[in-house]
């Protein structure tokens, strides 16, 4: 199968087949041309906001976050990431139906600014499943019910050979293959040029990984007894890194019942593995639990896990604090997004302990319509 090329540029395959000598000498600014970066100047942290797969109805934006001074910097304690200007890579979106890491994404693209290197962000992947309130990409006839986050008794889980799984971008990315879907493709043209040190994706499940990790799971998806949610899924040379995030949001989490635990490794055909394959990305999945939980809750234990991955590697300043979200900016996200909860999931109302740290959310932006604004 080849690959298909971005249509923002004609050489955005060619250039994402470059060794990784060639683009390492190449600034990250130089490498993303093709995909149209421009300046937003209402944001303070001077992001850039870049397009990619124009035309196209999956297109989507993505940002670049630049440190103040990107000058020889390195970050600490990896033997795996010895380069001057180091990049971090922050997906949300993956799977339309989980909004949690869609809202936490925003949040990190408008207000952090990393000490070094880069921070990249893709807020929302999978924008046809947003709108379409899909898990999947090809989402016309899919609905949330049939999302992780509220399982499908009827979901055909996850055999390759059923065609619902080639519409699931965490399934896209086979190992020592090109990935499936057109999207992917572009996708991976795109990290390709990027060559991420640090990946985070941001997803989200239905219930408690901790309750039910010992049941059987011969499929994830619509496996009405088994759920990742409330986990950190890592890559094996991650494994010292999502430990310290799954200590630094439990200190959050009063209920034994809703601990976050460490799992490895990420899905075999997901993004996290192929990076890691490919080349040696740090690579972690956070999952928060939709059930019985609202969505700042969930939203800012993904910012709590983030922040803690990219403080221990020496990305952020040891004394940055994320914010802990509101629920006026969740139900501002939810509403500006067209995103619907599931009926059975009573989350506004839910009375679950929150994270420790609380932070003025007047100073927050409310979240932007993502969705339409991210399309190009």
């Amino acid at each position: 199968q080849e690959m298909t090329k971005n249509k923002n540029s004609p050489d955005v395959k060619q250039d994402s087949q470059k060794s990784d000598t060639q683009l390492r000498s190449l600034s990250l600014r130089e490498r993303l041309k093709p995909y149209n970066c421009t300046k937003l100047k209402k944001l303070k942290n001077k992001a850039r906001q870049c397009s990619i797969s124009g035309g196209k109805q999956y297109a989507t934006k993505f940002y670049i976050i630049d440190a103040p001074d990107t000058g020889k910097q390195k970050l600490r304690n990896t033997n795996t990431m010895e380069t001057n200007k180091p990049i971090v890579l922050v997906t949300g979106g993956v799977h339309g139906t989980e909004p949690a890491g869609m809202l936490a994404a925003s949040e990190i693209y408008k207000q952090w600014v990393p000490r070094k290197g880069h921070l990249v962000v893709i807020p929302v992947i999978n924008v046809c499943g947003a709108r379409k309130h899909s898990r999947y990409l090809k989402c016309s006839k899919e609905t949330a019910t049939s999302s992780q986050s509220m399982p499908d008794k009827n979901s055909q889980g996850q055999n390759s050979n059923d065609p619902v799984q080639v519409d699931d971008l965490n399934r896209d990315f086979p190992p020592n293959e090109m990935p499936k879907s057109d999207f992917a493709n572009d996708i991976w043209d795109l990290v390709s040029l990027i060559r991420p040190n640090v990946f985070l994706d941001l997803h989200e499940g239905w219930g408690f990984y901790v309750q039910l990790k010992d049941n059987p799971h011969n499929r994830l998806v619509g496996n009405t007894r088994f759920s990742k949610g409330s986990s950190v899924i890592a890559a094996p040379n991650a494994l010292k890194v999502a430990e310290a995030m799954v200590d630094e949001v439990n200190k959050g989490v009063k209920d034994e019942k809703h601990k976050f635990l460490l799992s490895t490794p990420p899905v075999e055909e997901g993004l996290a593995m192929h990076l890691y394959q490919s080349f040696g990305t740090i690579s972690m999945v956070q999952e928060t639990t939709v059930k019985g939980q609202p969505l700042e809750l969930r939203a800012s234990q993904h910012l709590i896990m983030t922040s803690k991955a990219l403080k221990e590697l020496g990305f952020l300043s040891k004394k940055f604090r994320p914010a802990t979200l509101s629920k006026t900016v969740a139900e501002s996200f939810l509403k500006m997004n067209k995103i619907a909860q599931h009926p059975h999931h009573p989350m506004n109302n839910a009375k679950t302990e929150h994270p420790k740290r609380h932070h003025d959310n007047k100073k927050i932006p409310v979240a932007d319509d993502l969705v339409s604004s991210l399309v190009v």
